[in-house]
């Protein structure tokens, strides 16, 4: 198992935003996960009657590229007040879990069994 701990940074900014973080493994990946490990959120400018917080994370399917396994982990992040247009800031914690397939059944994969005679 495979343990990643990242974070998200939202420089200051208005609307709901997004951002994704890709991230490389030499095997076939089995599985990946991805959890919140914390979060902070402020308006940049003043204090602002709060009417949404959103703080979204999830980690896609693996795929295949050249260099090997690819999982990609997406944030979103919203702080909203009555009218949507004041600036805010935070960061997103997160830490992702990839199962890797197994080194032996890697090279099992690539060279075949090897049987001694």
């Amino acid at each position: 198992m495979e343990v990643i701990v990242d974070h998200f940074d939202y420089p200051p900014g208005t609307g709901e935003r997004t951002q994704a973080k890709s991230f490389l493994f030499p095997r076939r990946v089995l599985g990946a996960w991805v959890a919140l490990t914390g979060y902070s959120a402020q308006y940049d400018d003043g204090d602002h009657h709060l009417q949404r917080l959103t703080v979204l994370l999830g980690a896609g399917a693996a795929v295949r590229v050249d260099e090997g396994w690819e999982v990609r982990v997406v944030s979103e992040f919203n702080l909203r007040d009555e009218n949507g247009d004041d600036s805010y800031s935070g960061r997103i914690g997160f830490v992702l879990l990839v199962e890797l397939e197994s080194l032996l059944t890697s090279m099992t994969t690539l060279f075949g069994v090897f049987r001694s005679s």
